[in-house]
C-alpha cells in the first residue's frame, strides 16, 4: 500500500518542481479490424442515395505513427506540435484560459475557457495527459510495477487496469511509466485482447530549458492561419 500511496503522490504533485519542459514523442496505434457495415443516405439531386461505411477501421486496419513536440512553461503555458512524415499537421497553443489551435485540413480556431459553459474543457491537443498524470486516477486503478529508464530519465513504472470497463468493450490493460523526479508521463501502452493498439514513447526530454514566452502567443501564426512559423528548439540543458 505505501508503494500505491507514493505512485499516487508523484502522480498528484506533477511538476510542481519543473518550470519548464521540452519534449519530442512518438504516437502509435493500430486500430482493430471491423466488419461491420454502415448505411446512411444523403441528399443527392433531391434523390435519397444510399451510402455505405465501414463502422470504426474497417477490415484492412493500418498502423499509422506520427510525432509531437511539446512545450512546457509553468503554470499553465503549452505549445504542441504534431507532424506526419515530417510534415506539420497541427499546433496548439494554450496561455491560461486561452487557447488557438490550427489544423492543415480544417484551418485555425480559437477559444477561451471562462467563455464555455460551466463543464467546458480545454482541447485536448493542448491538455496532454502526459502534463495531467493525475487525470488517470478517475479512470484507471493503478498499481507499481518496477522502475526502469527512458529517454536517459528514470521511471517509476504501473499497470492499470480500467475502473469501469463498458460490457462491449476488449479487454485492456495499460502499460505506463512516469518521470521519477516530475511524475511527467513518458509511456503509454494500451494492450487489448494481448496486442498493443496505441503507443505513445517520448524520445527526448529536458527540463528547466529556457523558452521565449512568445512561443505560446498566437502571434507566430501567419495571418491566413496556414503560414506556421515553427520555433526553433530552445537551448537544451539535460536535467
Amino acid at each position: 500500500m505505501a508503494a500505491v500511496g507514493e505512485l499516487l503522490e508523484l502522480l498528484s504533485s506533477a511538476h510542481e518542481r519543473a518550470l519548464s519542459l521540452h519534449a519530442q514523442l512518438c504516437d502509435w496505434s493500430h486500430p482493430p479490424a471491423t466488419r461491420e457495415l454502415v448505411v446512411e443516405r444523403g441528399e443527392r439531386s433531391e434523390l435519397l442515395v444510399p451510402r455505405s461505411r465501414w463502422r470504426g477501421a474497417g477490415p484492412f486496419p493500418r498502423a499509422s505513427e506520427r510525432r509531437r513536440r511539446v512545450l512546457f512553461l509553468r503554470p499553465d503555458r503549452v505549445r504542441v506540435e504534431v507532424s506526419r512524415n515530417h510534415q506539420l499537421v497541427r499546433v496548439g497553443v494554450r496561455n491560461g484560459d486561452d487557447w488557438w489551435r490550427w489544423d492543415h485540413l480544417d484551418g485555425a480556431s480559437t477559444g477561451r475557457l471562462s467563455d464555455g459553459p460551466l463543464n467546458a474543457r480545454m482541447p485536448l491537443l493542448v491538455d496532454p495527459p502526459m502534463l495531467c498524470p493525475a487525470r488517470l486516477i478517475a479512470s484507471l486503478r493503478l498499481e507499481p510495477a518496477g522502475v526502469g529508464v527512458r529517454a536517459g530519465r528514470d521511471v517509476v513504472q504501473a499497470r492499470g487496469l480500467l475502473r469501469h470497463k463498458p460490457p462491449s468493450a476488449p479487454a485492456a490493460i495499460f502499460e505506463l511509466e512516469f518521470d521519477a523526479e516530475h511524475g511527467t508521463m513518458l509511456r503509454y501502452a494500451a494492450i487489448e485482447d494481448g496486442r498493443c493498439r496505441r503507443l505513445t514513447e517520448v524520445l527526448e526530454i529536458t527540463y528547466d530549458v529556457p523558452i521565449e514566452p512568445d512561443q505560446f502567443s498566437p502571434a507566430c501564426v501567419g495571418a491566413d492561419g496556414c503560414e506556421v512559423r515553427i520555433a526553433d528548439p530552445p537551448p537544451a540543458r539535460s536535467a
